[in-house]
C-alpha cells in the first residue's frame, strides 16, 4: 500500500542496507526502500519480526519508538519496555545486567531489568531523574553547565571501573552513513566520502567501560549529584575518549539547535571534558579525533531529520576541523 502523499515524513532512519524508518512525530510510521524509493505505512502492531508488540499496544502501552522490523521501546504500567526479535532479547539482558553491575560499582545508577518474555519483550523499571536533554531545554546556561559539571564526574568515575565480562563495544562507523547518505544525496555523499578520508585513524580497541552511544538523551539528573544512564544494549569495551567525545558534540550541537549564542556550545563541551578528566585520565588530541569522526556521522543522522538539516554544513566543517582544538582551550 502505497502511502498518503500528503504525510510528510520530517525523520527517517536510515540503514546502509534494508529498508528504513520513517515517521511524522505524530505516530504515524512508513517504511521506505531506498533501492525502489517505495514508501509504505505501516502500523507497528502487523510487525511479525516483533510478537511481543502487538499484545503490548493492544493492551495500553504507549509507543516511544520505532524501528520497522528490529526493535521498539513502550511504556507499559510504570516499566519501560523493550521490544526485540525473540533471537535477540537473551543477549540484551545479558548485556544490560553486567554493565548494569559493573556501573552501580561507581555510583551510576541504571534501569533495574523487571523481566524478560519469550517473545522478546525486556522490561525495565523506570530510572528516576530528568534526561539532560529536557534540563537543557529548560533550564538556564547557569543551571545546565551545573549539569554538566555533574554528568562530568560521573564520567570520570567510570574511568575507575573495568569492563570486565563485557564483550567488545562496535564503535560506530562513519563509512555507514556515507552509504546511508548516498541513497537519497549523492552530492552530500561525496563531500562525506572525501572528509571521511581525512579522518585520522582511531585506535583498535580500548579496555575502559563505554556506553557506547553516550548522548543528553541517555543521561538522566536526579539532584544532589545523581546520574543515571539509560539504553545500555551497545555498553561494552572501548575507548573512554570517544564515549566523552560523543557526548561533547551532542552537547554542542544542542546549542546550535537551540541558536544559543556563538560560543555557547564550545563552552558546553569544553566544560564537560575538564570536568571528565580529559587532559589528565583521557588523551586530549585522541578526544579531538574522535569529535571529528562524531561530528561526521551525526551530519548523516541529521541530513534525514527535516528540522536540522541546515546544519549539516557546519558539522561536515567541524568534521573537517584540524585537530589541536580540544587541548587548546583545556
Amino acid at each position: 500500500m502505497n502511502t498518503d502523499p500528503t504525510i510528510r515524513w520530517p525523520v527517517a532512519l536510515g540503514r546502509a542496507t534494508g529498508p528504513w524508518t520513517l515517521t511524522d512525530r505524530r505516530g504515524r510510521w512508513g517504511r521506505f526502500d531506498p533501492e525502489t524509493s517505495q514508501i509504505d505505512a505501516v502500523d507497528p502492531t502487523q510487525d511479525p519480526t516483533l510478537p511481543a508488540l502487538a499484545p503490548l499496544l493492544e493492551s495500553g502501552a504507549r509507543l516511544l519508538g520505532y524501528r520497522v522490523a528490529r526493535r521498539a521501546v513502550v511504556t507499559h504500567n510504570g516499566s519501560f519496555v523493550k521490544v526485540l526479535k525473540p533471537s535477540k532479547a537473551n543477549r540484551l539482558v545479558l548485556r544490560h545486567q553486567r554493565a548494569a553491575e559493573l556501573l552501580e560499582t561507581v555510583g551510576v545508577q541504571v534501569a533495574r531489568i523487571e523481566g524478560a518474555t519469550q517473545d522478546g519483550a525486556v522490561s525495565m523499571a523506570a530510572v528516576p531523574g530528568v534526561s539532560l536533554h529536557a534540563l537543557m531545554r529548560g533550564s538556564d546556561e547557569t543551571a545546565v553547565l551545573a549539569a554538566i559539571d555533574e554528568v562530568g564526574s560521573a564520567l570520570a568515575r567510570l574511568r575507575t571501573a573495568t569492563a570486565v565480562g563485557l564483550a567488545a563495544a562496535a564503535r560506530p562507523d562513519v563509512s555507514e552513513a556515507v552509504a546511508i547518505v548516498g541513497w537519497i544525496d549523492p552530492e552530500l555523499a561525496t563531500r562525506m566520502a572525501s572528509v571521511a578520508e581525512s579522518l585520522p585513524t582511531l585506535p583498535d580497541g580500548g579496555f575502559d567501560l563505554v556506553h557506547n552511544d553516550l548522548h543528553d538523551k541517555n543521561i538522566l539528573l536526579a539532584g544532589q549529584g545523581r546520574v543515571g544512564l539509560i539504553d545500555l544494549d551497545g555498553a561494552g569495551a572501548g575507548l573512554g575518549e570517544h564515549d566523552v567525545a560523543n557526548l561533547g558534540v551532542h552537547l554542542h550541537l544542542r546549542a546550535l539547535q537551540a541558536g544559543l549564542a556563538a560560543g555557547a556550545g564550545d563552552k558546553r563541551r569544553l566544560r564537560l571534558y575538564a570536568a571528565s578528566g580529559v587532559g589528565t585520565e583521557l588523551d586530549s588530541q585522541l578526544v579531538a579525533a574522535c569529535e571529528r569522526h562524531v561530528w561526521l556521522r551525526l551530519a548523516g543522522v541529521y541530513r534525514l531529520r527535516s528540522s536540522s538539516r541546515p546544519l549539516v554544513n557546519e558539522m561536515l566543517v567541524r568534521a573537517s576541523a584540524p585537530e589541536g582544538q580540544v587541548e587548546a582551550h583545556l
